[in-house]
């Protein structure tokens, strides 16, 4: 797959994967993330999208190869299952204050900097669009 070339950028890579060839590509694959890269894993379910972002992040242990990331490396990770980890009767406010032991004003603008607006910072987040029945 070919794309647009990127700018080369100053900085150390965030996480760099090296692995053992993987099927219908030749040779040892080098998957080296900056501070400026954006990323999209896409595939049919089944193919190991969801495996390469926990080895990634250190969620799994890599059967070959190895995860190098950098020492200055934040990740953040949208867990598409994320109803079976947040408690649906709390609203984000009560959750960010209780899990981040945030003030109500600061719950409220961190779930504002994320695109939620303000008449939906006190709804239960089972009843938020986007989580299961």
């Amino acid at each position: 797959v070919r794309g647009p070339r990127l700018p080369k950028v100053r900085g150390p890579p965030l996480p760099k994967v090296r692995g053992p060839p993987l099927p219908k590509v030749r040779g040892p694959r080098l998957l080296k993330v900056d501070c400026t890269t954006r990323v999209a894993i896409v595939g049919p379910n089944g193919v190991g999208k969801t495996t390469l972002l926990s080895v990634i992040t250190g969620a799994l242990e890599p059967l070959a190869g190895e995860v190098c990331p950098s020492r200055c490396l934040r990740l953040g990770l949208y867990n598409q299952h994320f109803d079976s980890l947040l408690p649906l009767e709390k609203s984000g406010v009560k959750y960010l204050g209780s899990e981040f032991q945030l003030q109500e004003q600061q719950a409220r603008a961190m779930l504002g900097r994320f695109g939620l607006d303000g008449t939906r910072h006190l709804i239960p987040i089972g009843e938020l669009s986007g989580t299961a029945p």
